[in-house]
């Protein structure tokens, strides 16, 4: 039997199903633990028998509220998994903790970015993370309570779909945050503190117990995780599509995504959508969800504790809030733990009011008096409570939470004074992200000369020169990153400028390229230390991408299509009758959007007429015209030359010469068509040159008309293909730092 003071109450405890008393309770066992490092969180356990006359207890429901009461106060709370009859009369409980009800349960993840810890932690708890009206556990939430500061912490990062206990331990592990037993039988939520410990008597100390000494830990390895989307390079794709199935109408989950969040607006096509996050939905129907799907990057934190070749590495890899934001702090916490924890003594005592996660002074096996945290407890109730308990000292706890909270985009050049209130963190700290200035664009490629036509044209051949095609985008400035402890009071910057676009080209098939920017400096520190990003960085707490590759992410499809130069004119032999093909245009997407101005191609040269001597001519003309050079952005092509007769010889007209493409892009991190593009495009790639016009076909002749006439004929040139333009100056530097 257990002290009579002791209560055990199923159900509300306002109101409960059973209620049991000492004399009832044969025996009882409760397992806790709280990990000092913050690396697991276990769930607690009960369990106990009682005497019970009311065979209606075998049945009571699954997750029903128990609580422990001792001297009337709520000291612990469970809710039960099972009830088992082992004898006549006789009851075994068992029950686990809040944190073991919610591994059984799914929750469909989400995407943070800045949402209290209050409002993620309720989340989970309370709803599957898609249909925010559901309210699951109400019990459980009015057990939390929160330490001062920690409901407001910010939480940043991507929670994939996982079970609850597995989505609340990613949260309280990325802030430092314990989960432990509170007063009254709630649920703390809070962290360790270096606050004065309370002291277990030698004589509360049962004979026995032991002391290990702690590991060797070498090295700590942190994954910081970072989500980027970009529409270009993450075009969308089909990510779940069950047309083949028969719908009920009833409601489903459909999953389509497991690897990464989606940070852009599914396409929902056939399916009736009621909520989605950027996991999954709860649809009903059959259909597709499409979506471009974001880029995972993982990159690595070392914290080296020792040389001893023979430590342990410690890493923490799968906590995807790990972020930009946090990972500094959360690796220093690991490496606090690490290297200054010293041993885990274990002992048993008499339980007074101690409890894990409690910062306690006593002896240990080897008689020394140590401090340390109760890390697990299990606790037997009969006369006394006697807890086997282990004790982690050595460790001297950082505060929850703390990580970036601000950042600052610096330009040109000057110095910058660190804030003070850097200085008032427990570790002074800064993180620096320097840019370098993009690489100018390519230029544009020249049109193609275009080409003769003479009599047998098949049909579907073309002679009008192509228009070039534009240039590549320049690749964005070197990328630079390097974290700063106890940081001077000021640093002079200076960022670089954007490289030059490459010049105008003659060659309908090379590029010139565009000439590489400038280094970016911070202090002591350059971005030519770092290396170059096709898809850029991202700011962490605006989403803003700095120094990419110059894509056409912005009105993509526009200057995709129209930045090339229009093909020339041209003709073919069809169904014995001549058909003409109208010159392409280009328009002028860079300084003139959307109100586009069009440029067109050239027209036709003029032809000459034989058909009195020839009557069965189709359409009467048989000496054409050349045709019109294509047009580019900055020109008209030029128009084809008419065809000549001297006497009885005949020619042709030579083919309009295409339009050079005139028309500069702007620099990269300059305004645009009026809007500013000055928080988008800093350190990125210039863009690129405009495409030449492809010159125009040589006039045709039709060769039987002059057989035996005594008559003669030649053949115009096509005309020549306009230069390709200039490629866009890249973008300035810049530098991001986050404080």
């Amino acid at each position: 039997m257990v002290a009579e003071s002791t209560l055990i109450l199923l159900g509300d405890p306002s109101d409960p199903d059973f209620e049991f008393n000492g004399r009832q309770i044969i025996d009882l066992t409760e397992d806790t633990a709280v990990s000092i490092s913050g690396e697991e969180m276990s769930s607690d356990a009960l369990t106990f028998s009682v005497k019970c006359e009311d065979a209606t207890l075998a049945a009571a429901a699954y997750a029903t509220q128990i609580t422990i009461v001792r001297n009337a106060l709520v000291k612990s709370t469970f809710f039960l998994r099972y009830v088992e009859q082992t004898k006549e009369n006789i009851y075994q409980i068992e029950a686990t903790s809040a944190v073991g009800l919610l591994s059984k349960e799914y929750f469909y993840g989400g995407y943070y970015t800045g949402q209290t810890l209050q409002t993620v932690v309720t989340s989970i708890i309370n709803t599957n993370g898609l249909d925010t009206t559901m309210t699951e556990h109400p019990e459980i939430i009015s057990l939390l309570q929160y330490d001062e500061g920690v409901a407001s912490i910010p939480i940043y990062g991507w929670i994939k779909i996982t079970d609850k206990r597995e989505a609340l331990y990613q949260v309280l592990l990325s802030q430092g945050v314990r989960l432990m037993k509170g007063e009254n039988g709630t649920l703390l939520l809070t962290g360790l503190y270096n606050y004065t410990p309370a002291d277990i008597a030698d004589e509360n100390i049962f004979v026995g117990g032991s002391t290990e000494y702690a590991e060797d830990v070498s090295l700590i390895e942190v994954t910081e995780h970072t989500f980027t989307y970009n529409p270009v390079y993450d075009e969308p794709a089909k990510l779940f599509d069950n047309t083949n199935s028969q719908s009920a109408g009833t409601k489903f989950i459909a999953v389509f995504n497991t690897d990464s969040p989606i940070l852009t607006t599914p396409t929902f096509s056939g399916l009736t959508v009621y909520y989605w996050n950027c996991n999954a939905a709860i649809v009903t129907g059959t259909g597709t969800i499409s979506a471009g799907k974001s880029r995972h990057t993982e990159s690595v934190i070392s914290r080296k504790i020792s040389e001893n070749a023979e430590g342990r590495t410690v890493s923490v890899r799968d906590c995807t809030l790990i972020t930009t934001q946090n990972s500094e702090v959360f690796a220093d916490r690991l490496y606090n733990y690490y290297k200054n924890v010293v041993m885990t003594a274990r002992a048993d005592i008499k339980k007074i009011d101690e409890r894990c996660g409690a910062r306690v002074r006593l002896t240990n096996s080897l008689g020394q008096k140590i401090t340390g945290f109760i890390s697990k407890m299990t606790e037997r109730a009969s006369g006394i409570i006697k807890a086997g308990c282990e004790i982690i000292s050595g460790y001297t706890p950082t505060a929850p939470g703390g990580g970036y909270s601000h950042a600052v985009l610096l330009t040109g050049s000057g110095s910058w004074t660190v804030p003070e209130s850097v200085f008032q963190q427990t570790t002074p700290r800064i993180k620096v992200i320097m840019i370098g200035g993009g690489t100018g664009g390519g230029s544009g490629y020249a049109g193609e000369k275009g080409g003769q036509c003479h009599y047998g044209l098949t049909y579907g051949e073309v002679t009008g020169g192509a228009g070039g095609a534009h240039g590549e985008g320049g690749e964005g400035g070197k990328i630079y990153t390097v974290t700063i402890n106890n940081p001077a009071a000021s640093y002079n910057y200076s960022c670089g400028a954007g490289g030059a676009g490459g010049a105008a080209s003659s060659s309908h098939s090379t590029s010139n390229p565009g000439s590489a920017g400038g280094d970016t400096s911070f202090g002591s520190y350059s971005s030519a230390s770092g290396a170059r990003s096709d898809i850029g960085i991202t700011s962490f707490f605006n989403g803003k991408v700095y120094g990419k590759k110059m894509d056409f992410d912005t009105y993509g499809a526009t200057i995709n299509n129209f930045t090339k130069g229009g093909r020339g004119g041209f003709a073919w032999w069809q169904n014995g009758g001549l058909s003409w093909q109208a010159p392409e245009i280009a328009l002028d997407v860079y300084t003139n959007y959307p109100n586009y101005t069009i440029y067109n191609g050239g027209s036709a040269g003029n032809a000459r007429t034989a058909s009195s001597e020839i009557p069965d001519t189709t359409d009467g003309w048989v000496i054409k015209g050349g045709r019109g050079g294509g047009a580019a952005a900055g020109g008209n092509g030029g128009n084809g030359s008419s065809a000549l007769q001297v006497a009885t010889a005949y020619m042709s007209g030579r083919g309009g010469k295409g339009a050079d493409a005139t028309i500069v892009p702007p620099k990269a991190s300059s305004s645009w068509n009026g809007a500013s593009y000055e928080d988008r495009f800093w350190g990125c790639g210039g863009l690129p040159g405009c495409g030449g016009g492809g010159g125009g076909q040589g006039g045709t002749v039709y060769e039987p008309a002059f057989a035996g006439s005594g008559r003669t004929y030649s053949y115009a040139n096509g005309g020549d293909g306009g230069n390709g333009g200039v490629g866009g100056q890249g973008g300035d530097g810049c530098i991001i730092i986050y404080y």
